[in-house]
């Protein structure tokens, strides 16, 4: 090989890089799409087209052909190290593809509307600050889940759920306050019934509902947990 014959060699493969380079981007771009979407075969596809056998020369055999045939022309060498970064670009991107991996997404449980009824010797005004309280010990049920989430997921094909209900709070005796809750979810419902001793009776009616809420979500979260795809 003469001087000029690895010059138009290695601008060759200075633009067969550059296109290489190009490509790696692209299949980056896919496993990142693919990720946010949950498709396993794109990434796989993505994957995949980083363990294809390249056709480039290695830089290891760029630089041999220049120290035999480049004469040291400045021009020439510097191609040589503008190849040696593009082909570490390209490597670094085929790695940070092939580590990428789809994290199982969790189902989003929206919570509809919860109310609250009081009967006699229950405070009334549970009806107006109970549902909040409610709501709040719902989603935090749903967050211990590993598969369920309270969270509006940023993908809007994620798979999600409903949940609602109505809790009744009564007073059995002087001494005990119930709680009746009937929670309704995608494909199905269930009941709960709670009593518990009273002394405090605003104090002890916020625990009920803790109670009866953690109790009938106990029974639900199972339920939706299975249904995740």
């Amino acid at each position: 090989m003469t001087t000029a014959e690895f010059e138009k060699w290695v601008k060759a493969q200075f633009e067969a890089a550059k296109v290489a380079l190009e490509a790696a981007r692209t299949l980056e771009t896919l496993a990142k799409d693919s990720v946010q979407a949950g498709d396993k075969e794109d990434l796989a596809t993505a994957i995949a087209g980083t363990q294809r056998a390249s056709k480039l020369p290695t830089q290891k055999e760029i630089e041999e052909n220049f120290n035999k045939f480049g004469q040291g022309d400045p021009a020439l060498k510097k191609i040589v190290e503008v190849l040696r970064l593009i082909n570490q670009q390209i490597a670094t991107i085929k790695a940070r593809i092939q580590a990428t991996k789809i994290v199982p997404q969790k189902a989003y449980v929206k919570t509809l509307d919860f109310s609250v009824k009081t009967q006699a010797g229950v405070d009334p005004l549970f009806q107006k600050v109970g549902p909040q309280t409610v709501v709040a010990r719902v989603k935090q049920n749903v967050d211990q889940s590993s598969k369920l989430t309270s969270k509006p997921p940023a993908n809007k094909n994620a798979q999600s759920f409903e949940v609602g209900g109505t809790l009744t709070l009564s007073s059995v005796t002087g001494n005990t306050i119930r709680g009746k809750m009937t929670l309704s979810f995608d494909n199905g419902s269930i009941n709960s019934e709670v009593k518990i001793p009273t002394k405090d009776a605003d104090e002890d009616t916020d625990k009920l509902i803790i109670k009866i809420v953690d109790e009938a979500m106990g029974k639900v979260i199972p339920v939706l947990e299975k249904q995740v795809k």
